[in-house]
């Protein structure tokens, strides 16, 4: 996989969810689940409204859904959006109870992924995880299929060329 894209501030998060949502329009067409794990205010629905905001949603409407467990946003393409944070310890039970497998029919972004087995996910996923680090935080994709690598690849080689007409 490249290399972690380093992130100093929710802007530059917005701006790589904008490249990942632009990426996921060119690139998949199918259902597609992108999970992303980070600690808390680590930057997972910044990431998750830039996204939305590229395939065309309102970004003002992309809020975490903690308590509802689930929102969809009415974009180019239906997207799922699902927090898994507040689920108990028989997780994988109340995931399939409330019905949710139903939202990897289409594109689903899941926030606290680690909350439930990895083998509920499609296969066909970026997975992505936030790390805290002293300038910031960086933004790294792991356990991904051929099409996620391409998608991350080309996310990164966007993030390498803003960073650079910054710096100009």
């Amino acid at each position: 996989m490249p290399g972690a894209i380093e992130l100093k501030d929710p802007r530059e998060t917005f701006e790589i969810g904008l490249s990942l949502g632009r990426a996921i329009d060119e690139m998949i067409k199918t259902p597609f689940t992108v999970t992303i794990q980070g600690e808390l205010g680590a930057g997972k629905t910044t990431l998750c409204r830039g996204l939305a905001a590229a395939l065309g949603a309102d970004p003002k409407e992309v809020v975490s859904p903690t308590f509802t467990l689930a929102n969809v946003y009415l974009a180019d393409r239906p997207i799922n959006h699902l927090d898994l944070y507040r689920l108990g310890d028989d997780a994988c039970r109340e995931f399939i109870e409330a019905g949710l497998e139903e939202c990897f029919d289409s594109l689903c972004l899941v926030e606290w992924p680690e909350r439930i087995d990895r083998d509920f996910y499609p296969d066909e996923r970026l997975d992505l995880i936030f790390n805290y680090q002293s300038f910031g935080r960086t933004l790294r994709a792991f356990r991904t299929t051929l099409a996620a690598q391409n998608m991350w690849s080309y996310v990164k080689a966007q993030s390498d060329q803003v960073k650079r007409k910054w710096l100009e």
